[in-house]
C-alpha cells in the first residue's frame, strides 16, 4: 500500500487529521496526498429577491480567499512534518512522502477521481468511548462506490499499524477484497489473527481456509474461532481489544433497501463504535 488519499472537508480538523495521517504513512512508508475540499459554489446562498446576487462576487471572494488561507496553513504543518519526521514534501517517487492539492465544489466527485489513482482513501475520526460516533456520507460513498478500500483511524494511531493485525474473516466477497487489499501490510505485519465468528451462514473451517492462503504468501497467522453471545459487531471489537489488534482488516457490508444501500449492522458497529484503527473493503 503506497499511495494513500486523505480528504479534508473540515477546516476544523485539518491539523488533527494531517498530523495522525503523518504518523501512518511513516509508519507505512507510504505517500499521501492531501486534498483539501471546499465546496464554495455549493455553499454560497443567492436570493435575487433580497439583491444578495449584487454581493455574490464579493461573497466568493471572501470565501476563496479564506480557502487559500487555509490551504497555506495545511501546508505549513506539511512541511514542519517534513522536517521533523523525515518526509519529503511534493511530487516524488519516494517515501515517505506528502503532497498537498485543493479543489472546489462537490467532496464526493473530489474523492472518487482522486481514488482512482490511490490504494486507499483514509479517513480519520474522532471516537467518544461513551457515544457512538456518526458515519457521514463520504465515508459511505467512497466505501460503497469508490472501488478503494478505506483506511478509518481514530485519535490514537500506534506507533506501529502493522504490529499485530486482526482479520475478521467469514469468506464473504467484502472480506476477500479486503485481505486482498491488505496483503502489503499483512506481509509486513509482526503478527497475524484471522478472527472467525461460525453462524448458520458461516462454515467453522473458515478461519483455517484463509490461514491456508495467507500462508501461500508467505504470511504466517493464528485463528480464534469464538461463538458471539452477543452481536458480532460487539464480539468482533472485544476480540480484537483483548488480542491486542492494532490494526483491523474487515469487510464493509451494506443492504440495499429502496435502492438505497445503508450499511449493514456489523459495518455499522464498527464504524460507530471502534477505537481500533480499521482497513475496510466493499
Amino acid at each position: 500500500m503506497k499511495s494513500i488519499l486523505l480528504p479534508l472537508t473540515d477546516p476544523e480538523t485539518d491539523e488533527w487529521a494531517t498530523g495522525r495521517a503523518i504518523d501512518a504513512i511513516v509508519d507505512l512508508n507510504a505517500h499521501l496526498s492531501t486534498l483539501l475540499i471546499d465546496p464554495v459554489l455549493l455553499t454560497v446562498p443567492v436570493y435575487p429577491h433580497y439583491g444578495a446576487m449584487t454581493h455574490y462576487p464579493l461573497l466568493l471572494d471572501q470565501l476563496r480567499d479564506e480557502g487559500l488561507a487555509r490551504q497555506a496553513k495545511v501546508k505549513s504543518i506539511l512541511q514542519d512534518a517534513s522536517e521533523k519526521r523525515g518526509v519529503v514534501l511534493g511530487v516524488t517517487d519516494q517515501a515517505p512522502s506528502v503532497q498537498l492539492s485543493r479543489t472546489d465544489g462537490d467532496a464526493w466527485s473530489a474523492v472518487k477521481d482522486a481514488a482512482a489513482v490511490h490504494d486507499a482513501v483514509l479517513f480519520i475520526r474522532r471516537v467518544e468511548a461513551s457515544e457512538p460516533l456518526d458515519t457521514p456520507e463520504l465515508l459511505k460513498d467512497t466505501l460503497e462506490y469508490s472501488g478503494r478500500p478505506i483506511l478509518v483511524l481514530t485519535q490514537d494511531v500506534p506507533s506501529k499499524l502493522s504490529r499485530r493485525v486482526g482479520v475478521a474473516w467469514n469468506g464473504s466477497v467484502e472480506s476477500a477484497r479486503a485481505v486482498s487489499a491488505a496483503l502489503p501490510i499483512l506481509s509486513n505485519a509482526e503478527e497475524v489473527v484471522i478472527f472467525s465468528f461460525p453462524t448458520s451462514k458461516t462454515d467453522a473451517n473458515e478461519g483455517d481456509r484463509l490461514r491456508s492462503y495467507l500462508s501461500r504468501h508467505g504470511i504466517a497467522a493464528v485463528v480464534e474461532t469464538r461463538s458471539p453471545e452477543t452481536s458480532v459487531g460487539e464480539a468482533l471489537l472485544a476480540a480484537a481489544a483483548q488480542s491486542g489488534v492494532t490494526l483491523l482488516v474487515t469487510g464493509g457490508y451494506t443492504h440495499s433497501r429502496l435502492r438505497q444501500a445503508v450499511l449493514g449492522g456489523v459495518t455499522r458497529h464498527l464504524l460507530a463504535r471502534s477505537t481500533i484503527p480499521m482497513l475496510m473493503a466493499h
